[in-house]
Order: C-alpha cells, then structure tokens, then sequence
C-alpha cells in the first residue's frame, strides 16, 4: 500500500531575478561623460551611447560587484527622499534596464533593443 505524499508543508519560493539578486559590475570600457550631475556613457564595442539621468547615474556608480539591489536602495534612500521600497523597486528596474543594455560585466544575454533612450 502506497502512502500519500503530504504536500502541506510545500511552499513555492520565487526564484530571485539574477540581475537584481546578483551584485552588478558596470563595464569599465566604456567612456563616462558627466555633466550637471547626469552623464553620457559611449560603448566601444557597440558604438552605443546611453544617457543616465543623476539617479540612474548614482545607481551605476555603486555598480562595483560588491552590493546587491537592496543595499543599492539603502544608499539611494540615504541620498534621496524616498521610502526604501520604493527606493528598491527604482533600483530593480533601472539595474533591468542597465543589464539589457549591456552596461554590466559579463553579459552573455545582450538583448538587441533600442539602447539610446535615456534611463
């Protein structure tokens, strides 16, 4: 006779997006252009220019392979006036938005889109 398997105590954990999750590392090939607290970054390799406005700007500074999204956050809500959850969901999608534009090392999984909007 075969027992039932209990699924009672199974729970589901979501799996953790691997850009957010992971500690980003801008590119270091890339020529930063800074002014008035924004900056333009060209991309050698593509010829691609991307304009970050100063939040995005002071996200991708702190993009040194040494913190995650959260700690990202803490540090834009020490700079900011913004709540930390609100100051993590800015951080995920500009972090998602800079990952597909290649701006982080490595990424195997470039997507091909229009790379020239501002973030």
């Amino acid at each position: 006779m075969s027992a039932t398997p209990d699924h009672s105590e199974i729970t589901f954990v979501r799996a953790a997006d691997p850009v957010t999750s992971a500690r980003p590392h801008r590119r270091t090939d890339m020529t930063v252009h800074e002014l008035d607290g924004e900056a333009l970054i060209y991309d050698p390799a593509t010829a691609d220019t991307h304009r970050l406005n100063a939040t995005a700007l002071f996200i991708w500074r702190l993009c040194d392979g040494r913190r995650d999204a959260r700690v990202i956050a803490e540090r834009v809500v020490g700079a900011y006036d913004v709540d930390v959850e609100a100051a993590l969901q800015h951080v995920e999608h500009t972090l998602n938005v800079m990952w597909e534009r290649c701006l982080f090392t490595p990424n195997l999984e470039c997507a091909e889109n229009d790379r020239h909007e501002s973030l």
